[in-house]
């Protein structure tokens, strides 16, 4: 057996001591690792973990093995392959990992190859060989006490596996198990969806699919008398409440996969949903002086490593201070820190595309900038994502003006993508509002062209998003040059774009490359002042997002500097 492995996700594992490995078995003998989870391996009730931590995998993949510094007990926990890492000693004293893989069959171990891929290619591999399904389903959600007193709630289908019928708007076709010519049966996922002329744009590979009930008779209807209704009462001093409700699923279905087995394969997905909705028991039921249920909602999060969504569930009627607790319990599941604001309801995963996310602005313009000549630099960027908000966008001409509002929208832009802010990007009337509303400015600034600087950065994101910021100034632009490994160590523990401020001019830092033998530093500097289209390859050529020396900025010119700083609640 092959093992592969993104090599984003191998370096992942080797900082790690144990958990389990999530994935899907390929064509060809081939295991596909698309994340990891952490959890006790040496868990009583490994089974049921096992369990918990699939509830937040999609249909389609599952815990398919464990790594460890040990060997695991692998034979509990049905693992296909397990990854021991090995700790080596190098030279220098630094932690190196030699990597060994098992693959599991019949209780007995053989060893077996792991292969680390771009990161590209198996994300490639994702999108070539499956198809992504949106299954809405109807469900009756119980609340009731079990034996031993607890409250606990019970998940099934309103619509049974006999009567299911999958609906495709996307086709405005009907696809009913069991009654498919024998033409349409032999068809594949990849023959009939890929293949698709009215798949949403931006989201070529994923389907809706709604599950609905329809009962067909070949001959007249039986007897009537037979559905004649029949009530068996059971005394009981037990608490009963239930409620239908609307779910949605979600499906990963291999384009090998022909139209017969996807409908065993969303049947499954069914059954698997009922399952995931009662392991979130803890989080739906009431206490015992109501019978109120709350309605199960799930949310999709991509994650740094993994191939795919990672899903949560949540009560509708618990808002996100209230899950604090748990969403620091599922950010330790999939090892991410605790400070990052990973899993609230505004960061998730919206497919197909919100105008917002499809605008034209570009993201991340950094990304694929040369840093060739740095290779004895320390290199740090901006974490995670912005947009570049720059002169004329949004039929605005601010030209010779708006520097500043730009570099700050870009700056609000990074905390709306990362959760530190569930507001809109503001205009250059809302934050020219904002100033006033705080006591900065007077009334006569709004609507006009007046210029803000870091100070008024500063205030405009504590009063917008609740970010604190930190000022440095400088005497001159060169002296940024003094400031590189304390902006090294920004970008490394803060990770927010900087805003650079002097005279009437306007810059964003996004990146830096420090040289700790000799103290050179350069800058990525992302412009405000192009007023183009949204060309990267101009934008890179021209130099409105690429490297700069200190000399940049103005020998003759007073800066601030403007480090939003984070908030350590996740």
């Amino acid at each position: 057996m092959k093992i592969l492995i993104s090599n984003s996700l191998y370096q992942i594992l080797q900082t790690r001591l144990s958990g389990f490995l999530a994935g899907v078995t390929l064509s060809n003998d081939e295991l596909l690792i698309t994340g990891s989870m952490k959890s006790d391996l040496n868990d009583q009730d490994l089974s049921g973990s096992i369990s918990k931590l699939e509830s937040f995998l999609p249909s389609g993949f599952q815990i398919v093995g464990t790594f460890s510094e040990k060997i695991a007990e692998l034979e509990s926990s049905n693992s296909k392959v397990h990854i021991q890492l090995e700790n080596e000693q190098e030279g220098d004293g630094d932690r190196a990992v030699k990597v060994i893989a098992w693959s599991i069959s019949n209780e007995t171990r053989a060893n077996c190859e792991v292969v680390a891929c771009d990161d590209l290619q198996v994300e490639q591999r994702i999108a070539r060989d499956f198809v992504y399904f949106k299954l809405q389903v109807k469900m009756l959600i119980s609340q009731f006490e079990d034996e031993a007193g607890s409250t606990v709630i019970e998940a099934r289908n309103e619509i049974s596996e006999q009567d299911a019928v999958f609906f495709m708007p996307a086709f405005r076709k009907l696809l009913k198990p069991n009654s498919l010519t024998k033409k349409l049966s032999n068809q594949t996922v990849g023959q009939v969806f890929t293949s698709n002329k009215e798949s949403t744009p931006g989201a070529k590979s994923l389907y809706e699919i709604e599950v609905v009930e329809t009962r067909i008779y070949a001959e007249p209807a039986p007897n009537p008398s037979i559905f004649a209704p029949y009530i068996k009462l059971n005394p009981t001093e037990k608490r009963l409440s239930s409620l239908p409700i609307d779910v949605t699923a979600s499906c990963f279905v291999p384009t090998t996969s022909t139209l017969t087995e996807l409908t065993e394969r969303l049947r499954c997905c069914m059954e698997r949903l009922c399952i995931d909705i009662s392991n979130s028991s803890h989080l739906l039921t009431s206490n015992k002086t109501d019978d109120h249920i709350a309605i199960p909602q799930y949310y999709d999060y991509l994650l740094p490593g993994w191939l795919h969504p990672v899903r949560v569930c949540y009560p509708a009627n618990k808002s996100d201070d209230q899950l604090y607790q748990y969403r620091k319990e599922v950010l330790h599941h999939v090892f991410m820190q605790a400070e990052v604001p990973t899993f609230r309801r505004n960061l998730a995963l919206v497919l197909p595309p919100q105008p917002e996310e499809s605008s034209n602005k570009i993201v991340c313009p950094h990304i694929g900038l040369d840093e060739s000549r740095f290779s004895r630099y320390q290199v740090a960027y901006v974490q995670g994502r912005y947009t570049y908000h720059h002169y004329k966008q949004d039929s605005i001409d601010d030209t010779g003006w708006g520097c500043a509002y730009r570099s700050l929208q870009t700056i609000i832009s990074w905390a709306k993508y990362h959760g530190y802010c569930n507001k809109s990007v503001p205009t250059h009337l809302e934050i020219q509002q904002i100033l006033v509303k705080i006591g900065d400015k007077p009334k006569r600034f709004i609507q006009s062209t007046s210029w803000i600087g870091s100070i008024e950065v500063q205030r405009v994101l504590e009063a917008h998003t609740g970010m604190e910021s930190r000022i440095i100034n400088l005497n001159s632009g060169p002296q940024i040059a003094e400031k590189g490994r304390e902006l090294l160590m920004h970008f490394r523990t803060e990770g927010t774009p900087v805003m650079i401020g002097g005279g009437v001019l306007a810059h964003t830092i996004i990146g830096v490359a420090f040289d700790e033998v000799t103290g050179a530093t350069e800058f990525v500097v992302l412009d405000p002042h192009y007023s183009g289209g949204e060309d990267i390859k101009v934008i890179h050529k021209k130099g409105w997002c690429n490297w700069k020396k200190p000399k940049f900025w103005d020998s003759n010119t007073f800066y601030n500097l403007c480090l939003p700083l984070l908030s350590r609640k996740a």
